[in-house]
Parts: C-alpha cells; structure tokens; sequence
C-alpha cells in the first residue's frame, strides 16, 4: 500500500502553494488514510438485493445515455450473468460496479476537482502559523470550510470575540465526547447539553454541527453516571448489574473511538502538523457511535426505577425498531443483559430451585406456606415482571413445571427424579440464551409432560389417589349404605338432643362398631384409620343430626388435591345428606306405633285427624325418597363418573385434576344441596321442607300423645289381647324428642291447638313443595327434569289438590 501511494503521488504535481519538501508528509498521512480505510469495518447501508441494484444500473444507464440502449445491453448481460455461477458473490461484485460508476461521473462533473493531496494534507503550514495564539496578525482569522483541504479566509466580525481555530474545536469536541468541560463549550446541566458560548466567533454552520456532537456529550454523562451509581447496587438485582456490564462493555468501544479522534487531531504526537480530520469528517465518522449512545441514552432514561425482568422487557421493546441498526445493536445487548434471567429459569426448569435473592425473577415464593397449602400459595407468578419474549402460555407452563418438581421433590420425597433431571440441564445450556425462545418452548413442553406423567404417577400408583376419593365417597357421601343404616340405628336417638349434650367419643365408638358389623371393614386399614366421627360447631337450638358428620383425614401430597377447602365442601355435604337421614329416620321409626293408634282410635273424634296425619305423612315421605334417589343417583353417581377419568389419563396435570375437582365440587353443590330460593324467601326451598317435616312431626306428635291419652280412659272396655298390641309406646319415645304429658289436656281447646298446628305445618310443606318445583325449573330444566317428573309423577302435587 505504501508503495502504490507513493507511486500515485510521485506523477501528482503539488498544488495550493505547497512545496516538494512537504510532500513526504503528505505521502505519509495519505498512506495513513488509506489503512484507516482498509481496517474500517463500515458495512453498506443498503440491504444486499441483487434485484434492487440492477434495477438502479438500468436506471443510472438511461439517464446517463439518453437512451434505452446501454440499459437493454445491460439487463441482456445481467440475465446471462445470473444464469451462471461464476461469481460467489454477484451482488457485491455489481454492486462495487455501481459505485465505481457514480464515483466516476462525479469526478468528471468537476473541472476544479481538489487532488488527493490536498484532500489529506489538511491546511497549508503558514495558515497553520497563523492560528497560533499570540502571533501578530492573530485578529485576522480565516473562514474554515467543510471541504477537506481548502480554508478560505474568514471574514472578521468587529462585535465578535476571538475566533477558534478547528484543530481547537476538535479538541473540545473531543473533551465533550467524554463528558467534561472544555475552554470553550460548557455543559448546561438545566437544557442538559454541551454548548458554546456565543462570545467566541464561530461560523453558523460549525455551531450547527458542534450542537449536534454535543449530543454524545451529554448522553455519554447520562450512562456513565447511570453505571457508576448502579454497578455495585447489589439490591438492584443480578439483571441490572449486567445491565451496567453491558453498557461498560459498550462504552469500552467508544473509548477506543476517541483514542483514535485523538490520535488523528494530533498525529505523531505533533501539535505543529496539520491534522487530516475536520468537523465534517467527525459527523460523518460518529453517526454509527452516535445511534449506539441514543440507543442505550433513552433505555438508560426509562428504565431509573426497574429491575429484573421489567427491566428486560423494556429494552425488548426496542428489538422490534424499525431501524435495523437499533434492532441488531439492542438483540446484542439483550444476549449479554438476560443472561442472569436465564441461568435463573434454568435451575426453576431443571431443579425447581428458585434463586432470587433480589426478587427480580416472575415466580415468587412464600416460604411460610404450609405444607397444605403448598400448591395454591407457595409460588405465584408475576406479571409485571415477565420479559416480553417470553409469552404467557410459556411463562405459565415454566411456572407450572417448577412448581411440579417442587411437589415432587417436597411434597413426595422424591429426590431421585429431581437429580436426573439437573444431569439432564448440563447438556442443554445453548437453549437458556436469548434468540432460541422457540427451541426453549419445545423443550419446556417435553420436560412438562414428562413432569407431570411423574407427579400424577406418585400420587395415583404410590398414594392412592382414587382410592381416597372413593373413601371420601363412600363415608362422606354414605354411599356405604349398611354403615350408614347402622349409625342411623344406632345412634339416632342420641343425635335428637341438643348438639351440646352429645360427646364426640360416643359417636367415634359407635362408628368403630359399625365399621366391625358392615362391609367396611374388607376396607384398606389405612383408609379406615383415616375416619373419625366429628361434631361441628354447634349453634344454640342445633340437634345433633346438625353438627353430626364423619370425618376423613388426608395427609400430603393427597392434601394438595383433598385440600382442606375441599374437605370442608365433603363435610357441608355430609352433613346435609345427615339431615335427610335424620327426616327419613323420622318418618320411617314411628310409622308403624302410629298406624296401630290410628286403628285403635277409629271411634274417638281425633280418627279424621290421624287418618289425615297418615296421608300427609305419606305424602312427604314420597317426597324425601325422591329426592334422596336425586341426589344419590343423579347427582353423586352421575358427577363421578364425569369426574373419575380424568385420574385415569396420563395426558393430566396437576392444574388440570385441581380444575376438574373444583367443577365437580360445584357441581355436587348445585345439584345435591339444591341451595336455590325463591325471591323474597330467606331459606332454600329444600331446608324449607325439612324444618316443615320436622314442624310437623312435633305437631304428630302432640296428637299422637293427646288421642293416648284420650284412649287410655276407655281401656277397660278394650279386650285384653286387644290393649297388649295397641298401646306399646316404647317404640315411639324412644326415638322422638319426650313432651310433658301434662302439658297436653284432654279438653277440646288443646285438640283445636294441635289441629292448627298441624295445618299450618301442612300449608307450609306445601308452599316449599311449590318453592321447589319453581326453582328447580328456573335453575336448570334438563339437570332436575327427572327430580321434578318424580315428585309430581301422579299429578297430585302440583295439581291443586289438598290433602
């Protein structure tokens, strides 16, 4: 390269006054000039389409020629060119066609065209005399143009300060570029810019570019003071100190970018030699550095406060810039900055270890959630704080795959999964980067299904999962019919006092003896180890049918499925289905001592009475046997077998079966309680019918005492056989709540009383009847249609009939 600029100049003659002693200057700084060139790294603006160039030849051609003839000629040889592969690389060989065409037609447009020695030279040495301070002559200063070699003099302004050589100017812009003060431009800190004052003459188009060069003045202020005081801020988080790396790194770039300013305002050290850089020349060689300043100037302004991954979705904002350039430069800088996000999702996603000491990470955790509550509450997921190249279907399937692990590993103590697991993330590290989010998606599907088939493996084949929900089932739900005969037998007359006078151990005995006396004990023993009687919290007036439930306990991991809200909607519906048990125990314990009464009351005057009594009775008993069939067919039968497959498919998760769950829960509340009600009534239709039941077995009751009584006076006048199978009224105090005989006279005012009570009990069981068929149509036709054909079967109920 020396040798052929040398050669070059050797045949140039010298121009604008200088000799031929300056001329290995010149050969040397042209030399210079050319290795500058040759070690640049400037890529081309335009973006490489061979279609696009030809497209501009043809173009260039026409309007150059006239005509259309050098154009044809030219896409003829183009079409020939592209038909065969002898350039490896056609379009930056046409391209460099192009340019050396336009390089030529500009240099033949000028007739007074400057040699390449003066364009390098820079200003002649007696005008480089003259900007010397202190010379004489000093006030007349010359005019300094943006042409590279030419300087023209400057005409003097007699309102003007002194006026400022270029070689200075660069020198302060220099200073600028690094934040600091020079002689002659000043930073502003309230317009926050460089700028200079308007006493020194400078020209209006040198203060038009020094302007726009100050800008990397206070923008390189701007990040260096954001780094200096965020380096060490260690409760900034991991993201954000590598965040200031980044932009160190950055700098570290700029840094060399004004070594070599330096260099070339001062060549060899030399303050005598003219320097080949001009204000113009500086504009042009800082556009690039300048675009990376603005880049990370305006992320630098908008992200004071953020932290973590809203601070990587901030500058993943400007990725999709429509100016190529930003995108490219802000994907490098995104690569180095995530990576403190990723080495965190990688041991989430391959250990369910969640390392973030800065709470900066999208998935927190509450250490003090208990072990019951440990898929619900010990880990969240954070929007605010998700970058925005991960979108939430993926965001949401890495929260739920470390979350599994962490079940696995916590909640199962199975370790032995997770290891294999953490051998399996040292050979995928080239995933965690960012750029391969479509890859890490793939990977993150496979390890979630492989995670889950693992978490739904333990809890169905090692703890038996399905087995508890039938348990629950079974002794909740009293699908174990002769356990539940046998308690109701056993201990219905308990459960008629008040819930305060019952003791837990009482009924947990009985409950132990029915299990030795039922099917239930071919149960699982660490099923049945798991039931227990329990008594709720009694209310004042409460009986103990209220507050009398069996209870079944689960352990983790089963807890995370039977969690404890769970449970307690099994024990609202235990004790519920206890309540109708309790009514069909009403009905059915005293029918048949009430049947003999009525038969051996046929000539007194309450007969009517209890043959009226008899037919209500029935009438009710019908309707509490319909609605048992409903629930125990229609609704628990009928839900779980919807229910039961989902812990059967291998393709579940977790979220899945706690979803299916709950729906089934709810299901079973809305078609079991049937806690529906009429506007402007204040209790459910079905709670309506059961207090009118039992109303109206304390009024029966009252009857049946009064016609006793009524009948114990004729008895002697009864036959001997006849009074030993009448009168047996163990069967019915033994079961019902004792009224005080002699509360009750046998004069015609008290069987006026009971005859009121008992028609108002009867009003009243009609009008919830009534209650529910209107609810049940309005609530869901199609779920209770078979409910509702059943109740009214005969016609007789909604038929506007009395009893």
């Amino acid at each position: 390269m020396y040798l052929l600029v040398e050669h070059f100049f050797a045949k140039t003659p010298t121009e604008n006054g200088a000799s031929a002693k300056d001329k290995p200057a010149v050969v040397e700084n042209a030399y210079q000039y050319c290795m500058r060139v040759l070690r640049s790294h400037m890529e081309t603006p335009i973006i490489p389409d061979e279609t696009v160039i030809a497209e501009k030849i043809t173009k260039h051609l026409t309007r150059r020629e006239g005509s259309m003839d050098m154009a044809m000629r030219f896409t003829n040889l183009y079409q020939r060119l592209s038909s065969k592969s002898v350039l490896s690389n056609q379009w930056s060989s046409i391209y460099l066609l192009l340019a050396l065409s336009q390089q030529a037609d500009r240099l033949h447009g000028h007739q007074e065209r400057l040699p390449l020695a003066a364009s390098i030279a820079g200003p002649p040495v007696d005008h480089q005399e003259s900007l010397k301070p202190g010379r004489e002559g000093s006030h007349k200063h010359t005019r300094e143009d943006f042409s590279a070699g030419t300087q023209p003099e400057k005409v003097a302004r007699s309102d003007a300060g002194p006026a400022i050589s270029e070689k200075d100017l660069l020198r302060e812009v220099v200073y600028v570029f690094q934040g600091i003060d020079g002689k002659y431009m000043k930073y502003d800190s309230r317009n926050r810019t460089f700028a200079i004052d308007n006493e020194f003459q400078v020209s209006k188009p040198q203060r038009q570019i020094l302007d726009k060069l100050a800008e990397m003045g206070w923008i390189y202020r701007l990040i260096t003071d954001f780094v200096e005081k965020h380096k060490n801020d260690i409760s900034g988080g991991l993201i954000r100190q590598s965040f200031c790396s980044a932009l160190a790194r950055e700098m570290t770039d700029y840094y060399r970018l004004i070594a070599i300013l330096q260099s070339q305002i001062d060549p060899a050290g030399d303050e005598q030699q003219s320097s080949p850089l001009t204000l113009k020349r500086l504009y042009v060689w800082t556009l690039d550095p300048l675009k990376r300043l603005r880049s990370m100037g305006i992320v630098v302004e908008l992200c004071t406060d953020l932290k973590g991954g809203a601070l990587l979705s901030l500058i993943h904002n400007f990725v999709h810039h429509g100016d190529a350039f930003v995108s490219q430069f802000i994907s490098n800088l995104m690569t180095e900055v995530s990576k403190p996000f990723f080495q965190t999702l990688a041991r989430w996603v391959y250990e369910g270890e969640l390392d973030d000491s800065c709470d900066e990470f999208y998935i927190t955790q509450d250490s003090k959630t208990a072990m019951k509550d440990f898929w619900e509450l010990r880990y969240s997921l954070r929007e605010e704080m998700l970058p925005g190249f991960l979108d939430m279907s993926l965001a949401t399937q890495i929260f739920k795959l470390g979350k599994s692990l962490n079940f696995i590993r916590i909640a199962c103590k199975d370790t032995k999964f997770v290891l294999s697991r953490t051998q399996q993330g040292l050979r995928t590290e080239d995933l965690f980067a960012f750029g391969a989010t479509r890859a890490l998606a793939t990977h993150v599907e496979f390890l979630y299904r492989q995670t889950n088939h693992q978490a739904l493996n333990i809890l169905v084949s090692t703890h038996k999962l399905k087995e508890h929900f039938q348990a629950v089932n079974k002794y909740l739900l009293l699908e174990q019919g002769d356990l539940t005969q046998y308690l109701v037998e056993a201990i219905g007359k308990e459960l008629c006092k008040e819930g305060r006078h019952i003791y837990r151990h009482d009924l947990a005995a009985a409950l132990e003896n029915g299990i030795r006396l039922s099917n239930a004990r071919y149960e699982n023993p660490d099923i049945l180890r798991r039931l227990d009687a329990r008594l709720l919290e009694t209310s004042t007036g409460d009986a103990g049918w209220d507050v009398f439930c069996i209870d079944y306990r689960v352990k983790e991991p089963i807890d995370t499925i039977l969690s404890e809200h769970s449970m307690r909607v099994y024990r609202r519906l235990s004790c519920f289905l206890w309540k109708l048990k309790r009514v069909e125990y009403a009905l059915g314990s005293t029918w048949k001592a009430r049947m003999k009464l009525a038969q051996n009351l046929r000539q007194t005057s309450v007969y009517p009475d209890l043959q009226a009594c008899l037919l209500t009775w029935a009438q009710m008993n019908h309707v509490i046997v319909q609605i048992q069939y409903h629930i125990n067919f229609e609704a628990l039968a009928s839900t779980w077998a919807d229910f039961c497959p989902c812990l059967d498919d291998i393709n579940e998760d977790i979220d899945g079966i706690l979803a299916k769950h709950k729906l089934y829960l709810t299901t079973l509340l809305r078609r079991s309680l049937l806690t529906l009600r009429k506007k402007g009534r204040k209790r459910a239709a079905l709670q309506s019918i059961v207090d009118s039941i039992l109303n109206f077995q304390l009024a029966h009751e009252r009857l049946h005492r009064y016609g006793t009584a009524l009948a114990r006076g004729d008895m002697s006048c009864m036959q001997p056989d006849v009074r030993e199978r009448s009168f047996d009224l163990s069967v019915v105090h033994a079961n019902l709540p004792p009224l005080d005989d002699a509360d009750e006279d046998e004069d015609e005012e008290t069987l006026r009383s009971i005859r009121e009570q008992l028609d108002e009990c009867r009003k009243s069981f009609k009008e919830s009847v009534d209650d529910l068929k209107e609810v049940l149509v309005e609530a869901d036709a199609d779920a209770f249609r078979g409910l509702i054909v059943r109740l009214n079967f005969n016609q007789f109920i909604w038929s506007g009939k009395a009893v």
